[in-house]
């Protein structure tokens, strides 16, 4: 019955009881508030978590991730990766190759180069410096430059440290929706898929563009056209398109964690024309 007296004696007071009064009484601030607060959490998921993550990751010991790559690898292994069917000489020779790339390299990582027999054609990076390659994408290159392009390509994400990067990023938006919706099993989960999430997962738009940077300069210094990239990724798109029915084959593919394949054609081409 005194409802009116109530409202008068908070609307006289000063200071917070009166802000108080104010949000209560007016349906247009709370329906702001909730717009306010959505924007506030997609804000959170878009910049928030990505910029934290990232720096996480810049955090993380080279010992730490050359642990977290080793474990990776042996859980690969166990999972069905296979040992690499190709000819001993042909293993050498894109050792050297490969040992004389990651030897003009200016970070002190440990860098290993690893073959495996494995559906479809796929070649990853996983953290602390180890890269792999399937038996089925060294088949189609035509020439060491075009080892050599997609091992830059991947040694791009090694150099951005864009595979932690991704880990974090993922490992974050599971704890933060945990924390929010009380759901631990999704946050466990990513850190037990971390083998398969290293091996399929898509990275950003961003890092594929500086990691394809990466390669386009690190081929023109060695005096190879970025045009060797450009190649690979059409055949890769040819193998792709073959394979179109075999789900299990398409599904493990370089191009399926590696989207937008005619824009980055497009941009090495114009890098090796320049």
């Amino acid at each position: 019955d005194e409802n009116d007296a109530i409202d008068a004696m908070f609307a006289a007071r000063a200071g917070f009881a009166a802000l108080v009064h104010l949000l209560e009484s007016r349906w247009q601030v709370a329906l702001a508030s909730v717009f306010a607060t959505l924007l506030a959490v997609l804000l959170l998921f878009w910049f928030g978590v990505p910029w934290v993550a990232d720096q996480a990751a810049r955090a993380v010991p080279i010992e730490w991730e050359r642990s977290a790559g080793e474990q990776t690898m042996a859980a690969l292994d166990s999972m069905g990766f296979r040992p690499s069917e190709l000819p001993a000489a042909r293993q050498q020779q894109l050792r050297e190759v490969y040992t004389r790339f990651v030897s003009e390299l200016p970070e002190a990582r440990d860098y290993r180069l690893e073959f495996r027999d494995w559906l479809g054609p796929n070649a990853f990076a996983l953290p602390g410096g180890t890269v792999v390659f399937t038996d089925d994408i060294i088949e189609l290159f035509a020439s060491d430059d075009e080892f050599l392009a997609v091992l830059a390509h991947e040694v791009g994400h090694l150099e951005h440290r864009h595979v932690m990067r991704t880990l974090m990023r993922s490992a974050s938006i599971a704890v933060l929706a945990a924390v929010v919706f009380g759901d631990v099993g999704s946050a466990s989960s990513v850190l037990v898929a971390v083998p398969t999430t290293l091996v399929y997962s898509a990275y950003s738009r961003e890092f594929e563009r500086e990691a394809d940077a990466y390669a386009f300069a690190a081929l023109k210094r060695r005096g190879k056209s970025p045009q060797a990239f450009a190649a690979v990724m059409r055949k890769l798109e040819a193998a792709v398109a073959g394979s179109a029915g075999d789900d299990d084959e398409d599904s493990w593919s370089y191009l399926s964690s590696h989207p937008d394949t005619d824009e980055r054609i497009r941009a090495a081409e114009q890098a090796g024309a320049r």
